[in-house]
């Protein structure tokens, strides 16, 4: 059963002013035993543990690849399952209330949650949502899913597991100048799992979580606020819940604090930051949490994106960066080959 994770600060912050330039920084800044980036020492382990999971590559499916699907793959089935979970709870939570706290006050949660609950339920046009047979109808059941999430949480753990474990071998390449200047006087927002980031440098956000904190990692294609309100109706008194109830509910809780923390601190640097330095980061379809950060952040004070990755990417990182932040106009793009 997973483990109930305890309050984790994601957040490394020396109070310096949320105006300086932002460096967002991904996995081909970090080496493993000399290696261009921290996948490739971890491929192994990491197809490995896919077919333990009946998860099998193909001949023509490259190692590299075959590991990347694999992490989307337990990020996307346990984006849905999760979410699912969260919707029997929500109604469970919100029938409670409804009856031990009474209408009046439940209406004025509604009003405070209109947002929230608009987007939570659009999915299920047409259902009761305070029928859990409904529910149960459109999603499956709470023990099935339950059933289902357990084993996708021991999966995330296991992968956090491998990073752990090559801790000791990861270090920070050797990045050009201008870049490491950048990261020692900003901010900066680390895509990574692993903390050779977080424990080099003074002001950093560990936006998708940490490896030694499992419940903490942000999958490709998941992104943290699904289960916004389940932070945002939490209650005093979890008494009347199944232990299974009990032990998804403060999960949630547990994860979404830390990872709200960083995405609000994330989004508040990014609306501030005059410059934007993208380095070593794919900016690809799975980073989902990334895209819907740029969509709320505003960036409206940004003047310079600078782009930081291999000459032979320059081209598509040019394209990314630019739909990225496409919303903006007047922004000067800058690449700098390593």
């Amino acid at each position: 059963m997973p483990q109930v994770p305890n309050k984790v600060n994601l957040v490394k912050d020396h109070n310096l002013a949320s105006c300086s330039d932002v460096c967002i920084v991904g996995s081909g800044a970090i080496a493993c035993d000399m290696h261009n980036n921290s996948w490739h020492p971890l491929e192994e382990q990491i197809g490995q543990l896919a077919t333990n999971y009946g998860f099998y590559h193909t001949s023509t499916t490259c190692q590299r690849l075959h590991t990347e699907l694999f992490c989307a793959w337990i990020g996307d089935q346990s984006r849905v399952v999760t979410q699912r979970l969260a919707h029997h709870l929500v109604l469970k939570i919100f029938n409670h209330r409804k009856k031990t706290e009474g209408e009046e006050l439940l209406k004025s949660i509604n009003q405070d949650l209109s947002a929230y609950r608009k987007s939570y339920t659009n999915s299920y046009v047409g259902m009761n949502y305070y029928d859990p047979g409904a529910l149960s109808e459109a999603v499956g059941t709470f023990e099935r899913l339950y059933q289902q999430w357990t084993i996708l949480e021991k999966a995330r753990k296991d992968l956090a597991n491998l990073y752990m474990l090559a801790r000791e071998r990861l270090s920070i390449r050797a990045l050009p100048t201008s870049i490491e200047k950048a990261m020692n006087n900003g901010w900066i927002l680390t895509l990574n799992w692993d903390d050779a980031i977080y424990n080099s440098f003074d002001r950093v956000v560990q936006w998708h979580g940490l490896c030694h904190h499992p419940d903490t990692l942000i999958l490709p294609t998941e992104v943290h606020d699904t289960l916004e309100i389940i932070r945002i109706i939490k209650i005093p008194d979890d008494s009347w819940m199944s232990d299974a109830e009990k032990k998804f509910y403060h999960w949630c809780l547990n994860r979404v604090e830390a990872l709200h923390d960083a995405a609000c601190k994330a989004h508040t640097l990014l609306a501030a930051a005059p410059t934007l330095w993208l380095t070593a980061c794919a900016l690809n379809t799975y980073d989902c949490e990334l895209i819907t950060a740029f969509s709320k952040a505003g960036i409206q004070n940004l003047k310079t994106v600078k782009i930081v990755n291999l000459k032979c990417e320059e081209s598509n990182m040019r394209t990314r960066a630019e739909f990225l932040i496409s919303r903006t106009t007047n922004i000067k793009f800058e690449y700098i080959a390593v």
